[in-house]
């Protein structure tokens, strides 16, 4: 038993000397926030910065659309979608008319390709 007591008395004397022992001071100051942050953290926040100043201009532009008049901005999307519907369909039909010239040209027989994704003849 005696030697337990040692044992105590010896490591509550260690300890009571490390409470007295002066601590060590970095000579380093503390970091500051800025240095705390790695470059991947730190161009994660930049685009964050980008992505909120985004969404900014966005509300701006929704919200000057809300001002304007519904009725007449309904309008002009009717028009532009009736205008990129015929664009669309002169588009396809040009093509379709030089693959086909293509074809006549080189003696070939124009080929329809079913809607399965095989071709077929006439």
């Amino acid at each position: 038993m005696s030697s337990s007591l040692r044992r105590n008395k010896s490591s509550t004397a260690k300890s009571q000397h490390a409470k007295d022992a002066p601590t060590s001071v970095p000579s380093d100051p503390a970091p500051t926030a800025a240095q705390k942050i790695s470059a991947l953290e730190n161009e994660l926040l930049d685009e964050y910065t980008r992505l909120d100043n985004i969404m900014k201009r966005i509300r701006k532009k929704l919200l000057n659309l809300a001002g304007e008049d519904l009725l007449r901005t309904t309008e002009l999307l009717g028009e532009m979608e009736k205008k990129s519907a015929l664009i669309s369909t002169l588009l396809k039909s040009s093509v379709y008319s030089i693959v086909l010239q293509q074809q006549v040209h080189t003696g070939d027989e124009p080929t329809v390709q079913n809607p399965s994704g095989a071709e077929g003849g006439p």
